[in-house]
């Protein structure tokens, strides 16, 4: 290809000429192409009117005003909770756990026993809940109290679905073993009754839609048992030969306060052989 500029006809562009695109623009009428001083033009003379001519880069233009802007409300300076009576804001869907189907593997208990409590975990929310915690807690009372209450032991319990009970209906419930104090705690010494119960989500991880139905409780009765010692124990006589027998004396007294079913011989004089 040649090109027709001042001065002749040319095989190739001059040095300072750029064909194809570039970022500057050429002068038109001018002889030659310099890329550090073209403006935006369309080039006729050769060898400018190859150069692909594009605009120099330069600040961008002041954005143009809406002419029919949003309003911006104004914010409420005292905005209401939701689930707050006469609150108009509408609450975003959430789950609600509660326990169902407790039950105990024994209604009459001493201090220091073993029982297994049964249940599931239920999601009547509309949303679905994510994994927590039910905890497992020996109360004086019916309302169960996980920052008041004794802990005895606690169950993991996976997400569920909204409208869905874990463990399903048609396997096993949580089983789980939960030991009694050995004695009666603070301000359980005179309890004839007290209640195991469960709270499911017991470290408030998961938010619901109502937090006070998560508790469910089933009362015992205290057995109490007796605590048998001997006393007033002597011997007949304190020297006697290897095979020859030997009276010994003794009681026993209860200081439980179980009544305890004794036989005949615990009050009376016993005798053995050493």
């Amino acid at each position: 290809m040649a090109y027709l500029g001042e001065g002749g006809i040319f095989s190739s562009l001059p040095p300072e000429t750029t064909a194809g695109n570039s970022t500057d623009a050429c002068i038109d009428g001018a002889s030659t192409c310099n890329p550090s001083t073209c403006t935006p033009s369309t080039c006729t003379i050769p060898p400018c009117d190859t150069v692909i001519c594009n605009p120099a880069p330069g600040p961008e233009p002041d954005p143009v005003p809406d002419p029919d802007p949003e309003p911006v409300p104004d914010p409420d300076p005292n905005p209401c909770i939701p689930w707050q009576p006469g609150c108009p804001i509408e609450p975003p869907p959430l789950p609600d756990l509660v326990p169902v189907n407790l039950s105990l593997n024994a209604s009459d208990v001493h201090w220091g026993e073993d029982l297994i409590v049964r249940n599931r975990v239920h999601n009547q929310g509309l949303a679905d809940a994510d994994p927590s915690r039910t905890g497992y807690y020996l109360s004086i009372d019916a309302d169960i109290d996980p920052t008041g209450d004794i802990l005895l032991n606690t169950q993991q319990v996976e997400a569920v679905l909204a409208d869905q009970t874990v463990p399903p209906y048609s396997t096993t419930p949580f089983q789980t073993v939960v030991t009694l104090p050995a004695k009666p705690p603070q301000g359980f010494q005179a309890a004839t009754q007290v209640y195991i119960g469960v709270y499911v989500d017991d470290t408030a991880f998961v938010a619901e839609s109502n937090e006070n139905n998560n508790d469910a409780a089933i009362p015992v009765h205290i057995v109490q048992l007796p605590d048998l010692i001997p006393i007033e124990v002597s011997l007949n006589r304190y020297s006697r030969e290897w095979g020859q027998r030997v009276k010994v004396r003794h009681r026993v007294t209860n200081q439980g306060e179980g009544v305890p079913i004794l036989p005949a011989w615990a009050t009376t004089c016993r005798s053995t052989r050493i």
